[in-house]
């Protein structure tokens, strides 16, 4: 697995791409980290960046404590589970452009079969399109970060918020 852009070379790329200078790549990120964070501090408003992701926010209810839950990683062994408090998470769902760029361009489904000339076929509607595609990354995303985050017990205290929450560029 190749290794992910530090900071300075995504400030490099982008700036080699935009024609823009460093400083001023820097400055539009900076705009831009702090403009999601007025958008999303309510705790309802999501914000989209057209064409790549969405981050929405999300108030996770408190959860009451649980004792003699089976220890998953002990078969045969129970333990006993801490309550936690009620918290703000963010997530970020890629949209339909990210998806595509992940998978090389191709479309998002198969291609129809050819028309046999035969009429209707009694299909209902676009079963191939957009939504299907959509709900398959929500749900994946969503029950990726649910279950680490809740399966490591959150012994740091922020778990669910995925860590690298806080940093600006």
């Amino acid at each position: 697995m190749a290794k992910a852009p530090t900071k300075t070379q995504v400030l490099n790329g982008l700036a080699d791409r935009s024609g823009l200078s460093k400083k001023e790549v820097a400055a539009v990120l900076e705009a831009l980290s702090a403009y999601i964070g007025e958008t999303i501090s309510d705790g309802e408003t999501p914000f989209t960046i057209p064409g790549l992701c969405k981050v929405v926010p999300q108030i996770k209810p408190a959860t009451a404590a649980r004792y003699g839950v089976p220890n998953p990683f002990r078969p045969g062994e129970t333990m006993d589970v801490a309550a936690k408090p009620e918290r703000q998470v963010v997530k970020v769902r890629p949209l339909k452009g990210l998806k595509d760029m992940v998978a090389g361009g191709a479309p998002a489904a198969a291609a129809p079969p050819a028309d046999d000339g035969g009429g209707d076929d009694g299909g209902g509607g676009d079963a191939g399109g957009d939504a299907g595609g959509d709900a398959g990354g929500d749900a994946g995303g969503d029950a990726g970060g649910d279950a680490g985050g809740d399966a490591g017990g959150d012994a740091g205290g922020g778990g669910d918020a995925g860590g690298d929450s806080s940093s600006s560029w």
